[in-house]
């Protein structure tokens, strides 16, 4: 009768594990369904101590309960007090990680599943089979979901996992890449990329070394590769300190990175300096967006207050007239040139904003203003379109040309034509050199009227 309740216990014990993998498949909330499963584990702590104190208080019941049959012997109070129970201490959980597939996480995974469950003598194969399964996950669990759960499919299913993920050559080439992929480090004093690159290159070769690399197999190509992610100072220093006996060692190399992390960790502590900023992102906050310095706005001087625009035309670059005269562009055009190189559009000279403007500029002619020009006056815009705005002289010639090298945006209208040198002679003897200009797209051809007369 006690075995058949045995029996009847462990069923019952399979059918729930499997119903609980089951139900791990339909659950959206891991998060709730974790806090779940924390809240059991710690009732079945509080359990497994109940169970045991008393246990322990029926032990010792029994034994006071039984008749002395031999003389008591003198037993030392240290021995006594070692035989005593010892009260039982919460410890941690241990976790077997989930695999999903990843190569890389393979061999954390088996150690963890083989110490674990596989090398449990308490557990059957069925249950093995069904604790393996509710580890995976993804691709993994995939490989392995058309097994059914008996004792023979958990060894096949637990080979075609280590064939499929656990292939050495394959585990070699992963490790071997994460060191060929190593972030590089451009500062010695950057100590956080430092420590990576040391974490990331020891975690490797830890990891082939226990798959039976040894790194003398594998060292002299590997230490110029780690040293080209090294900055150019810690180079020269490791090349001053190396022993000469050990070309090859990359354990050396890897001595030595840290040696370098602890020796600049323990002087940032003495001296209490720490270098978080470096010199590049230094120069870009003292630096405005357009690469000028930054001008406070407290700080303005006399001369800044007394400057005049000068009469030079940054849309022609002629200094026969002033800017706002120009009518080599519209005022749209004057207005897109303006933003594209990041000028005031008040002075339309310095590279700052219009409210932090300080240059003396000639009042508006509209709204006789001196907040802002008539270019960029909210009455001239309004009346501005480009249907009524004035056409310039410039503007209403039609040049057919061929473009040689010119690019097709507002504000740039330098068209460059093919020329050649080339020498005349007319109805005499004599000769001149002229240059000839190609226009491939003209209707007519242009001779100057001095030339036409040889």
């Amino acid at each position: 009768m006690l075995g058949l309740n045995v029996n009847q216990d462990s069923r019952i014990i399979y059918v729930i594990a499997f119903v609980e993998g089951e139900i791990e498949e339909l659950i959206t909330d891991k998060a709730v369904f974790e806090a779940d499963i924390e809240t059991s584990f710690e009732y079945e702590e509080k359990l497994n101590d109940l169970k045991f104190q008393i246990k322990s208080k029926i032990d010792n019941f029994k034994i006071e309960q039984q008749p002395v049959t031999s003389p008591p012997v003198n037993i030392p109070a240290n021995n006594a007090e070692t035989k005593r129970p010892e009260t039982s201490i919460s410890l941690p959980k241990l976790r077997i990680p989930t695999f999903s597939g990843d190569a890389s996480t393979f061999l954390e995974f088996i150690n963890s599943f083989s110490n674990a469950i596989d090398s449990n003598e308490s557990l059957n194969n069925v249950e093995k089979f069904i604790y393996l399964k509710s580890f995976l996950s993804g691709e993994a669990y995939k490989s392995v979901s058309g097994f059914s759960l008996t004792e023979e499919n958990y060894k096949s299913c637990l080979d075609l996992l280590k064939d499929r993920y656990g292939r050495q050559d394959h585990l070699i080439g992963h490790f071997i890449n994460k060191l060929l992929e190593i972030e590089p480090v451009k500062s010695s004093f950057n100590l956080r990329g430092l420590r990576k690159l040391h974490d990331e290159s020891e975690i490797s070769i830890r990891n082939l070394n226990s798959m039976g690399i040894d790194s003398k197999n594998y060292g002299h190509l590997l230490i110029p590769i780690l040293l080209k992610q090294l900055p150019h100072d810690l180079v020269i220093e490791y090349h001053r300190k190396r022993d000469s006996g050990k070309t090859g060692d990359v354990h050396e190399l890897i001595k030595f990175i840290k040696f370098e992390i602890e020796s600049r960790e323990s002087a940032n502590i003495v001296t209490g300096h720490t270098h978080k900023v470096s010199e590049s992102r230094q120069f870009s906050r003292n630096s405005s967006y357009h690469g000028q310095p930054k001008i406070k706005p407290n700080a303005s001087s006399s001369a800044a207050l007394n400057t005049v625009v000068k009469n030079v035309c940054i849309f022609c670059n002629c200094d026969t007239h002033p800017a706002l005269k120009c009518n080599f562009l519209t005022n749209e055009q004057k207005r897109y040139k303006l933003k594209k190189e990041g000028l005031c559009y008040r002075c339309m000279m310095h590279k700052h904003l219009m409210s932090k403007c300080q240059v003396k500029i000639s009042p508006c002619e509209t709204c006789q203003s001196s907040q802002h020009n008539f270019l960029f006056c909210p009455k001239n815009k309004a009346k501005s379109s480009p249907l009524n705005e004035p056409k310039s002289e410039t503007d209403q010639k039609i040049l057919l040309s061929s473009v040689m090298n010119s690019q097709d945006k507002p504000g740039n209208f330098v068209t460059l034509l093919q020329t050649a040198k080339v020498e005349i002679q007319g109805n005499g003897s004599q000769k001149v050199m002229a240059r000839l200009l190609f226009d491939s797209g003209s209707q007519k051809s242009f001779v100057r009227s001095d030339r036409s007369k040889l």
